[in-house]
């Protein structure tokens, strides 16, 4: 996909493309058994499919939650802990 979102209209509009794409093409089966499975990723770094996901994927995933979630906040958005570290609804208590 192009990189030229310049709104947050646009920005929604990726994600959803990007969600429909992955739910499409990513089936959970696809990914079973491949634990072991060598990765190479740049031409340079290589991992099996769980030190991947754990090594990689999620603290990359992570990194750019945080930078965003910082950037937001430098630039006046009322953001605050309890939505970065919060589940969308409160429970009920």
């Amino acid at each position: 996909m192009p990189d030229n979102e310049s709104t947050w209209s646009d920005a929604k509009t990726r994600v959803n493309r990007t969600i429909a794409l992955l739910e499409e093409h990513a089936k959970p089966e696809a990914f079973v058994g491949k634990e072991d499975k060598e990765i190479a990723l740049l031409g340079k770094y290589k991992f099996t499919g769980k030190s991947y996901l754990q090594n990689y994927s999620i603290p990359n995933f992570y990194f750019h939650v945080g930078t965003a979630y910082c950037l937001l906040r430098a630039r006046g958005v009322p953001l605050g802990k309890m939505d970065y570290l919060a589940a969308s609804e409160p429970l009920a208590g």
